[in-house]
């Protein structure tokens, strides 16, 4: 027996390998299908989408899934050799090549946890971030700690910064 069009209903996403429930070319319902997953990406398709199943042994009880393309949600015309990750809410990372990669939260907020952030721009200049019409660029060192603001070179002296109504609580420059 050949491979199928699979359609995925629930997906079973709490064990070592998901399991999904869902709808082959006859209409007959297959579940504790085990879907099969590239290693180092992973995705929970949502009700709805498509895969290939593959009957194990000819059976169709024994199938085995892959993908779980949602129609219609797949961004489209992308270049050859470009890749590009996303999700079923709109959710876009575009990986272009020479054109660098562009990530789209569709107005949502983007976290990133870790023990440092680094920007190391190409070419030597200095490291820009924009944000809005707000941009900031870097030569030496900018540091801000816990609501406060230092300007001038890691392990330096600060003192705080003169304003026209007395010494900033806030900002303090090196001496």
């Amino acid at each position: 027996m050949s491979a199928f069009r699979f359609e995925f209903g629930d997906v079973d996403d709490s064990g070592d390998t998901q399991r999904v429930r869902g709808y082959g070319t006859a209409g007959e319902e297959l579940t504790k299908v085990h879907r099969i997953q590239s290693h180092g990406l992973y995705s929970n398709p949502p009700k709805g989408a498509h895969g290939v199943a593959i009957p194990l042994g000819g059976e169709r009880d024994l199938s085995v899934v892959i993908g779980g393309e949602v129609p219609g949600s797949r961004p489209r015309n992308i270049p050859p050799g470009q890749t590009v990750l996303y999700d079923a809410d709109g959710n876009i990372i575009r990986m272009f090549g020479s054109d660098g990669i562009k990530l789209n939260a569709g107005g949502r907020p983007v976290e990133v946890t870790a023990s440092g952030l680094k920007l190391s721009p190409g070419g030597g200049g200095p490291a820009k971030l924009q944000v809005g019409s707000l941009t900031i660029e870097v030569t030496g060192t900018l540091r801000i700690e816990s609501g406060d603001v230092k300007i001038g070179p890691i392990g330096a002296s600060f003192l705080p910064v003169q304003t026209t109504g007395g010494a900033s609580s806030v900002l303090s420059a090196a001496v």
